[in-house]
């Protein structure tokens, strides 16, 4: 971040709008963040147009972390879904396993169990 403004502020200081010098940092800026401040700069209301994408960019991280906390829950359901329903699997497998080994009634099936 430090290295992204000091290039940034050697733009500025050379004469290079600041849109110019965001467009060169495409990685950082999407291009209508250099769009809408060469629109403010033409316009001369720059200090509205960084106000507007300062509140917008607020806005959008507060979106994001609300959509990844009402993710939480749901992705917590499926761990635990899967890790019941591998128990289940496994102690299923270990009834019939052991139904293999000796003869008695299993629940699930209702049948006897007969040895080999």
């Amino acid at each position: 971040m430090r290295s992204l403004l000091k290039r940034l502020l050697a733009r500025l200081r050379s004469g290079v709008s600041l849109a110019d010098a965001m467009a060169e940092n495409s990685d950082t800026f999407p291009p209508y963040y250099a769009s809408m401040v060469r629109a403010g700069e033409a316009s001369g209301a720059l200090d509205v147009v960084l106000g507007r994408l300062g509140e917008f960019l607020e806005k959008s991280q507060a979106l994001r972390e609300t959509v990844k906390t009402a993710l939480y829950y749901p992705v917590f359901l499926l761990i635990m879904a899967l890790f019941q329903s591998l128990s289940c699997s496994l102690s299923l497998f270990l009834n019939l396993s052991h139904c293999s080994k000796a003869p008695e009634r299993h629940f699930l099936f209702r049948r006897e169990c007969s040895s080999p």
